[in-house]
């Protein structure tokens, strides 16, 4: 039986944490399916619930056509909200018990995890905002990360689920302004980032480290406590 194509859809992923490229391309399929519509289940299912599913990877920012001004960041800037929105309503239902308990991802409490992702909206933001002016990124190895993360885990073990909400709040607000304030020039521009990692547009880091920097913190949160 020949194959038809039923959805074509552009999706974003990246693991940083990691550098697992296999991890990236499930997240950008994942992001993929999140943005299709897919009305055509009962008819893969009446020829036996089969289905190819083909994926391309292709790293490069598309270029837009003039007069899409705003839209490209206010897209942007509404997928994060909606992933830190998420965040959200899942740090506000966890309990004490749940504060305490130890992920196996990051090996960290589930508090200190949920205040790593509240800070670093603020980091990724204003690497975001280098990039977009023309700027580079740090450009620490990822060693340097993994430490400076390790330190925070230390500093934050006694953190509060308020403090903790407080300021995710108040971060993910604040990168949100940020994005809708970026024009296609800016989302166009790229930079290093990170030792060793090829450059990345403002526009990947936005729609990919920004917004899968939640995502994987977030998945391990609920893994850990159930939700």
């Amino acid at each position: 039986m020949s194959a038809k194509a039923y959805v074509l859809e552009f999706g974003m992923g990246v693991e940083f944490h990691g550098l697992d490229c296999t991890k990236a391309a499930c997240r950008a399929v994942s992001d993929a399916i999140r943005h299709s519509s897919l009305p055509f289940f009962q008819e893969v299912g009446e020829r036996g619930g089969k289905m190819l599913v083909a994926s391309r990877y292709r790293s490069r920012t598309i270029p837009t056509k003039e007069g899409t001004m705003g839209a490209r960041a206010e897209a942007l800037a509404k997928k994060f909200e909606t992933k830190a929105q998420e965040a959200t309503a899942v740090i506000e239902r966890l309990s004490d018990t749940d504060w305490k308990k130890v992920t196996s991802a990051e090996k960290w409490p589930v508090g200190v995890v949920a205040h790593h992702i509240a800070m670093a909206h603020q980091g990724i933001g204003g690497i975001i905002r280098a990039i977009a002016d023309g700027k580079s990124g740090p450009g620490r190895p990822m060693d340097a990360i993994h430490a400076m993360n390790a330190k925070h885990a230390q500093e934050q073990a006694n953190c509060t689920k308020a403090e903790t909400v407080a300021l995710h709040k108040k971060n993910a607000a604040a990168a949100a302004a940020l994005l809708r304030g970026l024009g296609d020039a800016e989302l166009d521009r790229s930079g290093p980032v990170i030792q060793g990692v090829p450059a990345m547009s403002a526009e990947q880091l936005a729609g990919g480290l920004l917004c899968g920097h939640v995502d994987e913190h977030l998945g391990s949160i609920r893994a850990t406590v159930g939700a």
